[in-house]
C-alpha cells in the first residue's frame, strides 16, 4: 500500500476551490488497523478524483458524499463489533 501523501493532504493545489473537504479528512492513523485499512480504500478513491477529474461543483459533491460514506462505514463496523462483542 502506497504511503499517505500528507504533503497533499491539507489542499492540493486542484482542490478547495468548490469547498472540497481536504483529503486527510478521510483516513485517520490513529483508528484500529481493520478501520485504518477501510479508511485507506476511501481515501485512495478520494485522491484518484483529486487528481484525475477537474475542480467543479460535481466533484466537490461528489468527495463530501464520499467522505459522508467513509463515516457510515466506519461507524458500521463499530456497530458491528459493538453488538458481537469484538
Amino acid at each position: 500500500m502506497a504511503e499517505i501523501r500528507r504533503d497533499a493532504a491539507p489542499m492540493s493545489e486542484n482542490q478547495g476551490a468548490m469547498g472540497e473537504p481536504p483529503l486527510e479528512d478521510f483516513y485517520n492513523p490513529n483508528l484500529p488497523e481493520e478501520l485504518r485499512r477501510l479508511s485507506r480504500r476511501f481515501y485512495d478513491l478520494a485522491e484518484h478524483m483529486v487528481t484525475t477529474t477537474p475542480v467543479s461543483a460535481q466533484r466537490a459533491q461528489c468527495l463530501w458524499d464520499l467522505l459522508r460514506a467513509k463515516d457510515c462505514a466506519v461507524r458500521a463496523w463499530r456497530y458491528r463489533n459493538a453488538r458481537t462483542g469484538e
